[in-house]
């Protein structure tokens, strides 16, 4: 089993192609939001997220934090980036360890920001040599490489600490007139944090800074509003092989 999270499309294109590769099955953890434990006796799993403020992003530390998996399994992580990861393999390595188990094979995938802007031709490039990295993570996973050495520990107290919580700059944004309220932002909310009212979009106060809100916004009526001008004045981005409608059929489990 290989679980998943995608804010823009990325990291499903990510799973998706490990799944077909592995002849294994890709599962948006959004299935499992309502559920307070999620049991996996699969003898491989893999963990397939993008990475927010060089970390898992909190919805799926949230996850991982009811995830019960047998004590021998082999365990792979593939993180989806645009720079730097300093802590989410750790969060990984922490959920199973708490099982027993620990990380087993850890790998980035270097793709286009939904955060930071990613340069024009870094962009192209990345998106071009994406299948064939994913391919050969994929034969490391096959032949149950292990590259990474458990650090034994288990969950800490802290580990649900929402440092970019309500308050960050980052999930700060502001609907600009052209909003027809469509409800493309609240279908495709991942925390369903955004409703509509009298016909504009409303935003709540748990953010997950997946950013798909703004990339998706039909009228590109969602800016941020972080105060940071590289990020309150980028373009939209997302997977060239996704679409709104996807992503929402699959956050519904169809």
């Amino acid at each position: 089993m290989i679980f998943y999270f995608s804010g823009t499309g990325n990291t499903y294109f990510a799973a998706r192609k490990l799944a077909e590769a592995l002849n294994d099955t890709a599962v948006n953890i959004l299935k499992f939001k309502d559920m307070e434990e999620v049991v996996c006796e699969d003898d491989v799993i893999g963990f397939v997220y993008p990475v927010y403020g060089s970390d898992c992003p909190m919805i799926y530390k949230r996850f991982l934090r009811k995830l019960k998996c047998r004590k021998d399994v082999y365990a792979f992580a593939v993180a989806t980036l645009n720079k730097v990861d300093y802590g989410s393999m750790n969060s990984i390595d922490e959920a199973l360890c708490e099982n027993g188990a620990g990380l087993s094979y850890s790998a980035w995938l270097y793709m286009p920001g939904n955060c930071m802007v990613s340069p024009d031709k870094v962009t192209k490039e990345r998106l071009a040599t994406a299948e064939e990295r994913l391919s050969a993570i994929a034969g490391k996973v096959r032949n149950q490489v292990i590259n990474y050495t458990s650090k034994g520990k288990g969950i800490p107290e802290d580990f649900l600490k929402l440092e970019l919580g309500p308050e960050s700059a980052l999930t700060q944004f502001e609907i600009l007139d052209s909003c027809d309220g469509c409800g493309v932002c609240a279908a495709i909310c991942p925390t369903d944090n955004i409703r509509i009212e009298n016909g504009k979009a409303v935003h709540g106060k748990d953010c997950t800074i997946c950013f798909a809100c703004f990339h998706w916004c039909p009228k590109q009526a969602t800016k941020l509003k972080t105060g940071f001008k590289e990020l309150d004045e980028r373009s939209q981005y997302t997977h060239p092989e996704m679409t709104a409608a996807k992503l929402i059929r699959d956050k519904q489990g169809e």
